[in-house]
């Protein structure tokens, strides 16, 4: 009994050719591979996991797909399987993470001690055999290199394709693959070109370890080892890479299709492709800060001819019309108190964006209507300013700050100040939701580079905001231009007190759509039933569309956002527009709703230098990298981005 239960082990430990599910090894000195596969039989499978396993001696390397100033990675020649007999429709290798090396002043980038690489085959008729027989070429380097060729042959029979022992050696270095963006817990929040070297901001959903990245383009264009810093609390790393080679002629920066892989050393990865960027206003105008600041104060000065500023204009009305029978000292103390609250505003909106941006997080303009607790702030703001101007109450300062104010003038001059000081403040509020042109640009500059630099676009954006109330200031006769007071003053007053209540019920719709998941689904099917053309925004998505010859057009917006709303009702969904949009079987438009914080919107946002909404790009076989639109739509502007990207 004891003999046969011998005889039945060591039978099952012979090896045997069907059970034979990877290459013989071959090997030299330095060297030795082999083919193997994850599964005993091709089955019904349409790809099979095969794995190309390299060993290598003490010292020695071979390399990455891109393997930096020197070397050559492994390539397979699959020429010998092809066909009916093969049986090989196509085969990709991939390339688990790599290390850094250098070696006289030369930078590479590669593997050492052992590699093992997946490879996905797909076979051209399932159920049937898989007969390899390929040939591996590489470059395997210490102080010299030397190139290795190696014939290998494997086959895998049609039987069940049940697990095969080997394939724990390709799972295991499957591990070791990059991450695409969905699956990974690093975001690409920001890509910024400079003249001849590319900063790249990373933010991790955990606190980093060692990160690094690698950066591929064109076959002979090369970066330096990125210079890293992480931010304070770890959660955000900002790389900064130097290009070591020549463009070609009449080629910048920006131009270069790229890749980036990232690693953190404590298992967290990332793969991102980057397309060419299209022409950057910051880039073109990062050296002129000058020119930045008006810009600033332009776009600051046009956010008060935004469709949001309803409820501001109704302040501002009230404001002038109260200041017409007063003394010009008093109307300029009234509009000084008005124009100071937005620029404080706007300094402390600086304050918070740039110790956010400094702590890792994702900043932008108006993201403080995608917080909750921000918009019950606001609601009730509004709800006091509504009832003020309804009647029912006067906006005084409290009683602490006036006890030592004795003379009622001075008391009513405060009150006043402290009235007209939130007007401005309230004002900056209402304005943040809203984008204007210039805004985008500005406000992506700024949040692209540095605290004071932040300041800076941030105050000139809030005089731009308070000119009109500056130039009031400045000469007050200009109030004597508007009807004096009079009984219809009560009448304005209270339609603007409607306006005010009317925002501040649209905020509380915005709140209960972002908290509460009955009230949202049943808004969100409405916004189904009124918008069924609409594809959801997926931006991986872009490219397969591109690829089949489509038209790509992208609208971002939030419920928060009057601006967007005003683009979809004026301009999206009038005259010829639909018809190009929804009906042209060529055309795909993608919408997203960015009313709750969605990392992938913030990030395809800012790869664009974006901060804010609305959002609008065109994306085609003559523009894979896409063309964005005005801040405010017009039908012309889309007809012919539609046109030029389909050509």
């Amino acid at each position: 009994m004891h003999r046969l239960l011998l005889i039945v082990l060591a039978f099952l430990l012979i090896p045997h050719e069907a059970a034979a599910l990877s290459s013989q090894w071959q090997r030299d000195d330095i060297v030795a591979v082999r083919l193997v596969s994850g599964v005993e039989g091709t089955g019904q499978k349409t790809s099979i996991p095969l794995g190309l396993e390299v060993n290598l001696a003490p010292e020695w390397r071979i390399y990455w797909r891109s393997p930096g100033e020197a070397g050559i990675p492994p390539t397979i020649d699959w020429n010998g399987t092809a066909g009916d007999d093969g049986n090989l429709k196509n085969a990709e290798i991939l390339y688990p993470i790599p290390k850094r090396f250098r070696d006289f002043g030369l930078e590479t980038i590669g593997y050492v001690n052992s590699a093992v690489f997946p490879i996905d085959a797909e076979v051209l008729t399932p159920g049937k055999p898989l007969n390899i027989n390929a040939v591996l070429n590489m470059a395997v380097c210490n102080t010299t290199c030397i190139p290795k060729s190696f014939d290998l042959q494997l086959t895998i029979p049609g039987g069940e394709s049940l697990t095969s022992k080997e394939s724990a050696i390709i799972e295991m270095s499957r591990a070791y693959l990059p991450e695409g963006e969905k699956e990974s817990k690093l975001r690409l929040i920001q890509t910024k070109y400079g003249e001849n070297h590319i900063q790249f901001v990373i933010v991790s959903s955990e606190p980093l370890r060692s990160p690094d990245l690698f950066v591929e383009s064109l076959s002979d264009v090369f970066f330096s080892t990125p210079v890293v810093s992480l931010s304070k609390n770890g959660m955000m790393a900002t790389f900064q890479t130097s290009l070591k080679s020549k463009l070609p002629t009449d080629m910048s920066i920006s131009a270069l299709p790229l890749t980036i892989t990232v690693s953190d050393g404590g298992g967290n990865t990332l793969e991102k492709y980057i397309p060419p960027a299209s022409i950057s206003p910051a880039g073109l105008i990062q050296n002129n800060i000058l020119f930045i600041v008006l810009l600033s104060m332009l776009g600051g000065f046009l956010l008060n001819l935004m469709p949001c500023v309803l409820p501001v204009l109704s302040l501002k009305i009230i404001s002038v019309v109260k200041s017409g029978g007063k003394k010009p000292d008093e109307v300029r103390h009234s509009f000084i108190a008005t124009s100071m609250g937005i620029v404080f505003s706007f300094i402390i909106l600086a304050i918070v964006t740039a110790s956010l941006k400094e702590a890792g997080y994702m900043v932008g303009w108006g993201l403080q209507f995608q917080q909750p607790l921000f918009l019950i702030f606001l609601i009730f703001l509004i709800s006091i300013f509504a009832l003020n101007l309804l009647g029912l109450f006067e906006i005084k300062l409290p009683l602490f700050l006036t006890k030592y104010i004795h003379k009622k003038e001075k008391m009513e001059a405060a009150g006043n100040f402290a009235g007209d000081f939130l007007s401005g403040i309230l004002a900056t509020l209402l304005s943040t939701p809203c984008s204007a042109p210039f805004l985008g640009t500005t406000v992506g500059f700024a949040l692209a580079t540095n605290t004071p630099t932040i300041m800076l676009v941030f105050t000139a954006l809030g005089i731009g905001v308070a000119l009109p109330y500056i130039l009031v200031a400045w000469h007050p006769r200009l109030v004597t231009l508007l009807p004096k007071p009079g009984p219809w003053m009560v009448r304005l007053r209270s339609l603007m007190g409607l306006a005010l209540a009317l925002t501040a019920a649209w905020l509380v719709v915005i709140m209960l759509s972002e908290e509460g998941p009955m009230y949202q689904s049943k808004i969100l099917k409405t916004q189904q039933e009124r918008s069924i053309n609409w594809h959801n925004f997926d931006e991986t998505e872009i490219a397969r569309y591109i690829k089949e010859g489509k038209t790509v057009f992208v609208y971002i917006e939030a419920d928060w956002c009057i601006t967007c709303k005003a683009n979809k009702k004026l301009i999206l969904e009038q005259e010829e527009i639909p018809g190009r949009l929804f009906n042209d079987p060529n055309v795909i438009a993608l919408k997203a709703d960015w009313t709750k914080p969605n990392p992938m919107i913030s990030t395809f946002l800012q790869r664009y230098g974006k901060y804010g909404i609305p959002f609008s790009a065109v994306f085609g076989p003559n523009m894979p990298s896409g063309v964005v639109l005005p801040e405010l739509l017009t039908k012309q502007s889309i007809l012919d981005t539609l046109e030029q990207a389909r050509q």
